[in-house]
């Protein structure tokens, strides 16, 4: 029997572009943690909880998920402004 490799983060990541990222939560921990956070999307009765993923540098996903927020915060308007 042949073994299928696992789903990995980054695979995930592919498909999370596919459900919109930005749904997904971003934010940057005061020890430079990087927490990412997809919302449940159940359709039962049971609520299930939100996915919650974190990176540190070193991770392999660590720099994909840094730059997406230096993009978000450079996207988000300056409150006050405009």
């Amino acid at each position: 029997m042949e073994r299928r490799p696992l789903p990995t983060v980054r695979r995930h990541c592919r498909r999370m572009h596919a459900m919109q990222l930005e749904n997904c939560s971003l934010e940057r921990r005061a020890d430079g943690a990087v927490i990412v956070r997809v919302p449940s999307r159940s359709k039962g009765t049971a609520e299930l909880p939100d996915a919650v993923f974190s990176f540190r540098a070193g991770d392999p996903q660590y720099d994909y998920w840094e730059r997406q927020i230096r993009l978000r915060q450079t996207n988000d308007p300056v409150p006050g402004i405009g």
